[in-house]
Parts: C-alpha cells; sequence; structure tokens
C-alpha cells in the first residue's frame, strides 16, 4: 500500500472509531477478530464481504451516498480504488463523499485522481469545482 493508501487506511479506521461505526460488523478491520455475531450486517451484503468485486463495491458507495452515509460510501469507494486503482469512477465517488462529509481536502485529492486518469470527465470536475468552492468559503 502507498503511503498516501496507508495514511488513507489509518484516517477512515479513526474516523470510523470516532463514530463508532467500527462496531457495526460492516467496517471490521480484517486483521482484527470480528464481533459477527454481536452486531447484524447491512442488508445485502454478502458473508464474505473479501469476495465482492470493484464494481459491487462501487455500488455499495453508490446506494450509502444516496442514503447521505457518507462515510460508508467513502470506505466503499475506497476499497474498490484498493483492489482497482485506476477505477475513475470510484475516485470520483470517495470525492463526492468526502465533499458530504466537508472533507474538502480529500475531496479535492480524490476528484483530482479521476481527473488524472479521465480529463475531460465532466462529473469529476463539476465535483472538483465544489469542493474548492465550498472550501474557499470555508464550509465546515
Amino acid at each position: 500500500m502507498t503511503s498516501s493508501g496507508s495514511q488513507l487506511r489509518v484516517f477512515l479506521l479513526a474516523t470510523l472509531s470516532a463514530f463508532g461505526l467500527l462496531s457495526c460488523g460492516f467496517f471490521n478491520d480484517p486483521k482484527e477478530p470480528s464481533n459477527q455475531g454481536q452486531n447484524p450486517k447491512p442488508a445485502g451484503l454478502p458473508a464474505n464481504p473479501g469476495s465482492l468485486t470493484p464494481s459491487q463495491w462501487l455500488d455499495l458507495s453508490l446506494v450509502s451516498f444516496r442514503q447521505s452515509r457518507f462515510m460508508e460510501s467513502a470506505f466503499s469507494a475506497q476499497t474498490a480504488i484498493n483492489l482497482k486503482p485506476d477505477y475513475i469512477e470510484a475516485w470520483n465517488n470517495l470525492g463526492a463523499a468526502y465533499s458530504g462529509l466537508h472533507l474538502w481536502d480529500q475531496a479535492i485529492m480524490a476528484e483530482q485522481n479521476a481527473l488524472k486518469l479521465k480529463p475531460d470527465y465532466e462529473l469529476a470536475r463539476n465535483n472538483l469545482a465544489w469542493a474548492v468552492a465550498q472550501k474557499r468559503l470555508g464550509i465546515q
């Protein structure tokens, strides 16, 4: 994993922990013992999330985003990216999820990564402009 990937993983785990989401069963660190029997998994998640494809992780990210569950959306998009680093749509959705969390620097970075992969990707360009504008306005 790259340095920025490691930093993102630490950031996500710290944030999930702070919000108490690590204990829900969906966000368990694969290196840690699971508390599977204590909390139900979200509907539609297979018994072995490791078997999901990048496309399926993106689908989970989109569903979470539409339900304003931005942290889950970011986690799912990042997982898709970890499996397929050049996944343009996952980079864009990661940026959108970070915008939903008002994490403007992370949103900007994700949208810039999407645009590096596909410079004419209008949705990423729009999402980048939005994140930059919100950051300039000081939206917290």
